[in-house]
């Protein structure tokens, strides 16, 4: 997802979108650790995901308290 559309969410919906995407991220390292193939890159782009998202809900806390700088 676009940091332009996670903007526009909600912020319980950001935070499930986290869990989601965390939940996600262990069942693919579970995977490797069982040997499986998986995608490289899945990992990679998950970790962004990720971040990204947890950006978002920082600025969104940071405009909901006013510390906007």
């Amino acid at each position: 997802m676009k940091a332009s559309e996670l903007r526009e969410m909600s912020a319980e919906a950001l935070e499930k979108e986290v869990e989601s995407r965390k939940r996600e991220l262990l069942d693919i390292r579970c995977q490797v650790s069982l040997g499986e193939d998986i995608r490289p890159h899945q990992l990679k782009t998950l970790r962004r995901e990720i971040a990204r998202i947890n950006t978002v809900l920082t600025e969104k806390e940071a405009n909901v308290s006013g510390d906007v700088k």
